[in-house]
């Protein structure tokens, strides 16, 4: 999903959020302290994996759809130009990413296949297992992987281990572009993005406690990789996906019990 088509959802979550009933981002002390046994849930297939690059076309609709709404929602959008800057900019990046990726064959369904491919829910498992029990000596905190059954089975095997809290994780990835001046010029580059939702489920009536969102990304700045780079040389993402994952199952274990080192 592009910088534009974020932008889009969301001026359009501020409009429709009031319609839906928000989950509790973050568990209270009282339910952290009653955490002491985690039923561990990472589902076997990715939630999503998006291809946010746009051609030309598409590069000038955004920037066109951007300018404008952000115009109506923000004073701001206006002074800075609008539309009138927006436009030709989203163009520019759309054709220059379309350039660069007519190299790559079906760079889409490559991209995706990619992702399938590098078991990413058993590196993410193994990323959490190995942050809560390097932190275990603290709370004596249990985590015993669960297998993603349906809910009344997962509930049933939870309680016959005597697990109190069900966590559970679902990855989504995204490739976006981006314009970035490059030693002078300005290119086009691949910004991959991690997204893992979690959810806590209480076992004792199945109720979810608290659900929150823990993103990552691709520093462009730092790391200025091509896009034929990224999608032809998987070691490049699986080092992206192995630090994400690292500092992820971190931000989840501070998540669930803060007093953990």
């Amino acid at each position: 999903m592009s910088v534009a088509r974020c932008m889009l959802l969301f001026m359009l979550s501020i409009l429709i959020g009031g319609c839906a009933t928000p989950i509790k981002v973050d568990p209270t002390p009282a339910e952290q302290q009653s955490i002491r046994k985690i039923g561990l849930i990472v589902y076997p297939e990715l939630e999503e994996v998006n291809f946010g690059v746009v051609g030309a076309t598409g590069g000038l609709l955004a920037g066109a759809a951007w300018g404008f709404l952000g115009g109506l929602l923000d004073p701001m959008a206006w002074y800075i130009g609008g539309p009138v800057l927006t436009t030709p900019y989203m163009a520019l990046e759309g054709a220059m990413c379309h350039s660069e990726l007519s190299s790559i064959e079906n760079p889409e369904q490559h991209f995706e296949k990619v992702f399938k491919r590098l078991e990413l829910p058993s590196r993410l498992q193994r990323h959490v297992l190995e942050a809560f029990v390097s932190g275990a000596p603290a709370n004596e905190l249990l985590v015993e992987v669960v297998s993603s059954l349906n809910q009344e089975a997962r509930i049933s095997y939870a309680n016959s281990r005597g697990l109190n809290t069900l966590l559970e994780l679902k990855i989504r990835v995204t490739l976006d572009d981006t314009l970035f001046t490059l030693d002078g010029s300005l290119s086009c580059l691949p910004w991959v993005r991690s997204e893992v939702i979690a959810s806590l489920q209480r076992v004792s009536d199945g109720a979810i406690i608290a659900k929150n969102s823990f993103p990552e990304s691709s520093s462009v700045s730092k790391n200025p990789l091509t896009f034929q780079k990224m999608l032809t040389d998987e070691s490049v993402i699986v080092e992206f996906m192995e630090q994400s994952f690292f500092r992820i199952a971190n931000r989840i274990r501070k998540w669930i019990s803060p007093t953990q080192p």
